[in-house]
C-alpha cells in the first residue's frame, strides 16, 4: 500500500520504496544476477518454445502474463531428463512436471544435483508435515507470521525487475523461540510455502527473488544457537529449494555483521552468498516506518493475502503445466 506515492515509488514492488532497492552496498557494484536468461527475441516455434538460444532476455513480463510459463527447448530437455530419472528411482515420489521444470531452470544439465534436491525436499516435506497444498500453505504461513510479529513486512511484485520482492525485519525475530523444536518445526514449514509463493511461475524462477532485510536491532546474531538454527534452515529448506536469489540487501547492519557473514560461508550456498550486499542505508530510518502501516495486524493481513494469492497462482500453474 503506497500511502506516500513520492516516497513509495513502485520500483521494486507495489509497496517497496525506491530507495530500499536502488541503494546499493558501497562495497558492491550494481550488477544484476540471473539464474537462466531466455532470449531477447520473442520468436517461438509452433509449440510455444523459444528458438533463439543464449541471447540476454530484456523483456519484463507482468505477473499474469501467460508467457511466464514458457520453457526454452533446452530447459524442457533437462526437465524431461530429470523426470525420467525420478520416475525410475523408487525412493523418490513422483513430482509434478512444474517442479521438474523448476529444478531444470535452476540446476540446468546437472541432473544428479537436481534429483538429489528433489530427494532432500521430499525428506523435508515428510519431516515438517508439508502436504504441498494451498490450504496447508495458508495455515502454515499464518503460523509463521504469528511466530515473529513484525518480521515479515511486505511481499510484492516488481514491475521494473519482473520478479517478486520480500521485505523482512530481522530485528523483530525472537531467536530465543528457536530453542524450542516445535517453533523450529513451525518456522521451517512456513518457509517452504514462502518459497513456493515466491516462485509461482517459471519466469519468476529464472528472474530470482529480491530480499530486502532490515538489520537494525539484530542483537541475536552473535549467539551460537542462532547460527545452528540458520544452518538447519539452509540444510533443510533454503539451500535445497530450487530458486534463485537476485539480490540480498541488508540494511542498517551492525558493525559485527561482516564477521557473521564470514561465519555463514560454510553452510550458505556459494551462489547465494555472493549476492549478499551488506551496509545498505535507507535515508528515512528503519524500513518498518514505511511498511508497518497502519498496524502490524493490517500489515499481516496484507502480507498473508498477497502470499495466498500468489500461492494459489502457483498451484494453478502446477496443475495446468505439462512437459508433454
Amino acid at each position: 500500500m503506497n500511502d506516500n506515492p513520492e516516497e513509495l515509488a513502485a520500483v521494486a514492488g507495489d509497496d517497496v520504496p525506491a530507495e530500499a532497492v536502488e541503494q546499493a552496498d558501497h562495497h558492491h557494484d550494481n550488477e544484476h544476477h540471473h539464474a537462466v536468461d531466455l532470449e531477447e527475441e520473442d520468436d517461438e516455434d509452433e509449440e510455444g518454445e523459444f528458438v533463439n538460444q543464449g541471447v540476454l532476455n530484456t523483456r519484463i513480463l507482468g505477473p499474469t502474463d501467460p508467457r511466464r510459463m514458457q520453457l526454452s527447448r533446452e530447459e524442457r530437455d533437462w526437465a524431461l531428463d530429470i523426470k525420467d530419472v525420478i520416475e525410475g528411482t523408487p525412493e523418490i515420489n513422483n513430482i509434478s512436471d512444474f517442479m521438474c521444470a523448476q529444478l531444470a531452470i535452476i540446476h540446468q544439465d546437472d541432473i544428479a544435483t537436481a534429483v538429489e534436491s528433489a530427494s532432500k525436499l521430499q525428506i523435508s516435506r515428510e519431516e515438517y508435515d508439508i502436504r504441498d497444498t494451498l490450504e496447508d500453505g495458508i495455515v502454515k504461513l499464518q503460523i509463521l507470521l504469528d511466530l515473529n510479529p513484525g518480521n515479515n513486512l511486505s511481499f510484492s511484485f516488481s514491475h521494473q525487475e519482473g520478479c517478486y520482492v520480500l521485505v523482512c525485519d530481522l530485528g523483530k525475530m525472537d531467536m530465543n523461540l528457536m530453542k524450542d523444536n516445535q517453533n523450529v518445526y513451525k518456522s521451517l514449514g512456513g518457509a517452504f510455502y514462502q518459497n513456493h509463493a515466491l516462485t509461482p511461475d517459471l519466469e519468476s524462477i529464472r528472474r530470482g527473488v529480491i530480499f530486502i532485510l532490515e538489520c537494525d536491532g539484530c542483537t541475536w546474531i552473535p549467539r551460537l544457537c542462532e547460527m545452528k538454527y540458520h544452518e538447519k534452515y539452509w540444510a533443510e529448506i533454503g539451500g535445497i529449494y530450487p530458486f534463485c536469489i537476485r539480490q540480498y540487501k541488508f540494511f542498517h547492519t551492525p558493525m559485527f555483521f561482516n564477521m557473521i557473514k564470514s561465519l555463514g560461508r560454510p553452510f550458505i550456498p556459494k551462489d547465494i552468498y555472493s549476492k549478499m550486499q551488506i551496509g545498505c542505508q535507507f535515508p528515512h530510518g528503519r524500513l518498518d516506518t514505511v511498511y508497518l502501516v497502519p498496524s502490524w495486524e493490517a500489515t499481516k493481513q496484507r502480507f498473508l493475502g498477497r502470499m495466498a494469492e500468489t500461492l494459489k497462482l502457483r498451484y494453478e500453474n502446477e496443475r495446468n503445466f505439462s512437459l508433454s
